[in-house]
């Protein structure tokens, strides 16, 4: 009796092409969290931190005394969180400048709110960094 040896491949259901578009499909969020590893949950308070203006991340503890102060920031980061692509941020943006809760002295004379530019930043970068 003659043995045969049979080669199969293992379909695990990612193909090169496959794997490069999930990575390519991936939020914003899922980028951001993968690159500073971590975890999901941390996302809004971490990009907030981040992305806030230098003044305004002085006064925020004293700020978030203030019920919904930081209502229009999060708001933008959850939305900016979803971009599967660069290309929605300026959309986003402009959602940003114009939301009721993005109004004040406080937060427009004195910008102690999120930078969209610093924000821009870290998107572009996470976005950049997948298509190398």
């Amino acid at each position: 009796m003659a043995s045969h040896s049979v080669t199969r491949k293992v379909d695990d259901g990612m193909s090169q092409g496959t794997f490069m578009e999930n990575m390519s499909m991936a939020t914003f969020a899922e980028k951001f969290c993968a690159k500073h590893a971590q975890p999901p949950e941390k996302y809004e308070e971490i990009v907030l931190r981040h992305s806030l203006y230098p003044a305004a991340r002085l006064l925020q503890p004293g700020l978030v005394l203030k019920a919904n102060y930081f209502a229009a920031d999060h708001a933008f980061i959850r939305r900016v969180g979803r971009l599967t692509r660069l290309g929605g941020f300026e959309a986003e943006v402009q959602d940003f400048l114009y939301d009721p809760n993005n109004r004040g002295f406080l937060r427009r004379e004195l910008k102690l709110r999120v930078s969209a530019r610093r924000l821009g930043r870290m998107v572009r970068d996470a976005f950049s960094e997948s298509q190398i």
